[in-house]
């Protein structure tokens, strides 16, 4: 049995040295009808972290269910907002495709958009313990670096990029059948999203399998997210080591010296190109070792020089900066030294180029143009 008096408690405190932007201005509410979002809008409006005139609540129809899965979320949600006097706001999306990094997007793109018409400086979420321990082990098991090893933060940048409003994840520290209890205890309504069992989603298998194996060690669940608060600790002790490279930004692109990166070891460089990519493109989760391996070459390189990155980012040397900005590479600096990662298939200047990787027995082709006409 839980008290859910206790846990309120144990939310204020953890938003109290967590999430600090957590009552400090408007914040949006995303809550989708199920336990661990309810239990969130519940417990921090009990624990007096949110008021109803501080606080909007967002709703988004990722239209992947049925019209009856839709309508039961959205009555939940309402009846939600009825119960604490909260404002709600509902969006759809336009044009749904399977795929969670897909549905993630255009929830968060919805979310920023609330926040921009509230206005409101933090988009608060209901992910749980749990969830965190599934990202970690997810992680793991893609072979992820120390960023995906630390999971996620409590209180994070937005993750479109765009200088958006902060993401704060106040319910860390609660295990979700703790939110189903609390849920239970405050008879606060919600509804189950039978999406969460579907073993299509490599997510829901880690949470069938590995979890219950995880769960025969005592405490191995917590053991996990101290490992990731340990691992994100040692990121943010590197980083501020390495922000001195990032230099004021232009207009649309972000600034890092040259001499400060050739400081570095090839081991701490990485931290500096890491923060100025989640400047500019928000989540970096894309980029891994290889990546910065190229972007650490490219800044070795000739002023000039260019670099085209996942996420339409685009790297270019300066005589003291490399700069990472957004958009197609220029057809002046066709010419230049002009590096990708392949395989690759994008636009160069006003060519379209695919490379891929030969077939066996296929002989390799080079192909030699001056600059100008390629």
């Amino acid at each position: 049995m839980i008290d859910p008096s206790e846990l309120e408690e144990r939310v204020r405190s953890f938003a109290a040295s967590r999430t600090r932007a957590l009552g400090a201005g408007r914040v949006v509410l995303a809550a989708s009808g199920g336990a661990d979002s309810t239990a969130m809008v519940g417990l921090l409006c009990s624990a007096g972290l949110v008021a109803p005139g501080a606080a909007v609540v967002a709703h988004f129809d990722h239209r992947l269910r049925g019209e009856g899965d839709a309508r039961r979320d959205l009555a939940a949600v309402e009846e939600l907002c009825a119960r604490f006097g909260l404002q709600l706001e509902t969006g759809a999306w336009d044009a749904p495709v399977r795929g969670e990094a897909a549905a993630r997007d255009a929830r968060y793109r919805f979310l920023g958009e609330v926040a921009e018409r509230a206005p409101a400086a933090a988009v608060v979420t209901g992910h749980t313990l749990d969830d965190q321990v599934e990202t970690v082990m997810l992680n793991t098991l893609r072979g992820a670096g120390p960023y995906g090893l630390a999971g996620m933060a409590a209180d994070a940048a937005w993750p479109l990029g765009g200088g958006g409003p902060r993401v704060l994840r106040p319910l860390l520290d609660v295990e979700r059948a703790e939110t189903r209890a609390y849920c239970a205890a405050r008879g606060l309504r919600y509804v189950d999203d039978p999406s969460n069992d579907d073993p299509s989603f490599q997510r829901n298998r880690i949470r069938r399998e590995l979890m219950s194996q995880l769960d025969e060690t005592p405490d191995a669940r917590r053991i996990v997210v101290a490992m990731a608060d340990r691992t994100r600790e040692g990121i943010e002790t590197l980083e501020r080591a390495t922000s001195h490279a990032l230099l004021p930004d232009v207009e649309g692109a972000v600034r890092l010296s040259r001499d400060a990166l050739r400081e570095m070891t090839p081991d701490l460089a990485p931290y500096a190109y890491r923060q100025a990519l989640r400047q500019l493109v928000g989540d970096a989760r894309e980029f891994g070792r290889r990546h910065y391996e190229l972007m650490a070459h490219a800044a070795e390189g000739r002023t000039g020089s260019m670099l085209r990155l996942p996420r339409g980012v685009v790297l270019t040397v300066d005589p003291d900066a490399v700069l990472l900005s957004l958009g197609e590479l220029p057809v002046a600096a066709i010419g230049a030294e002009v590096e990708h990662e392949l395989p690759f298939s994008g636009q160069l200047g006003a060519w379209r180029i695919e490379i891929v990787e030969a077939a066996d027995g296929d002989d390799a082709a080079t192909i030699v143009a001056p600059a100008g006409t390629v």
